[in-house]
């Protein structure tokens, strides 16, 4: 199996775009994948196994074996890589999963709200969780925006009266931030 442009980006990622051999950068040579066990020697294309290189070493290095150094050096890396890649996925699936409970519990509250003399919800634009999900990641939390939807509620456009609530109390929030920070550097 050939080495994807994504292993390759992920590999040079791993390796902070440096040479692990001689550490040059991609401003001063061209950076390529290479095989710490050559694939003619038995390596296989497991990011364990593939390391940033420059042309130069690469070349140099062709299909002769490394030193044992090397080899555990370039594993050991890979393991801690491996393990930095599966906990940010683990917190990226408990961020998601949050993210769908909130908004599952905005839509039940949106939900209690009908047209005077109707049973008819009220409507909100089609891609409305992805609206929450902005607000969510602009720092509001489920009781502001269920707030916002009790203030909202008597209004004719009360969609777009909501989303005004929710932007302005982020903007709010960010110019009291902006001040908290000026205030910070001011004293120091």
């Amino acid at each position: 199996m050939a080495v994807t442009q994504r292993l390759r980006f992920e590999i040079f990622r791993r390796d902070g775009h440096r040479c692990r051999y001689c550490g040059a950068t991609p401003a001063e040579h061209e950076l390529e994948v290479d095989h710490v066990v050559p694939t003619a020697l038995g390596g296989s294309d497991d990011p364990s196994n593939l390391v940033t290189s420059c042309s130069g070493c690469n070349r140099g290095k062709t299909s002769s074996a490394p030193d044992a150094v090397h080899v555990t050096d370039v594993n050991a890396k890979a393991a801690r890589w491996a393990e930095a890649m599966e906990a940010a996925a683990t917190i990226s699936r408990q961020r998601a999963a949050e993210m769908d409970k909130v908004v599952a519990a905005f839509d039940e509250e949106w939900a209690r709200y009908t047209y005077v003399g109707t049973d008819d919800p009220i409507q909100r634009q089609d891609d409305w969780a992805r609206s929450i999900e902005t607000f969510l990641n602009a720092g509001l939390n489920l009781d502001d925006l269920i707030r916002f939807v009790v203030k909202a509620m008597p209004s004719p456009w009360t969609w777009k009266y909501f989303c005004k609530l929710c932007w302005t109390e982020i903007r709010l929030r960010q110019s009291m931030a902006a001040e908290a920070l000026a205030a910070e550097t001011e004293e120091t």
